[in-house]
């Protein structure tokens, strides 16, 4: 050793600089093991909570009185789970899988000859309300629900 060595390990305080150095080297060093196991988390990005499911709307067989319900259930599904309804095709999906004897044989014969991911769902919903919408049932909801105001 030299005699700059011997000084400084053998110094007043040099055992507890040394007992220092030697704590600061083990958290050092059981910080860069823990970062070797846990995987590295997103950048920036919390984990999403899931979205709830919701409940499906009953099926919609083409009866006129029961349109507007089946639309506002099914718009009640989409603004609940908006990641899992993130496009207008897979809105469509979803009402057609709910649709049953008339109202699916017209959505049959809709999405024949054009692939569902070229449709705009507003385009679809208001062509679907045409052909199943009762306007007299639409009359009385309105005037029942301006009626309970």
């Amino acid at each position: 050793w030299s005699w700059a060595e011997f000084l400084l390990l053998h110094a007043p305080g040099a055992h507890q600089r040394n007992h220092r150095h030697l704590l600061l080297m083990a958290q050092l060093t059981h910080q860069v093991a823990a970062l070797l196991v846990t995987p590295p988390a997103a950048a920036g990005v919390p984990p999403r909570p899931p979205e709830p499911r919701g409940t499906d709307p009953e099926p919609y067989s083409g009866q006129p009185h029961l349109c507007w319900g089946f639309l506002f259930q099914c718009e009640f599904i989409f603004q609940q789970c908006p990641t899992r309804f993130n496009s207008g095709a897979t809105k469509i999906r979803y009402m057609c899988g709910l649709l049953r004897g008339r109202a699916l044989q017209w959505a049959e014969a809709r999405l024949m000859n054009t692939p569902v991911d070229n449709l705009d769902f507003n385009e679809f919903v208001s062509t679907f309300k045409l052909v199943f919408d009762h306007p007299h049932y639409q009359d009385n909801a309105a005037s029942e629900r301006d009626s309970d105001h």
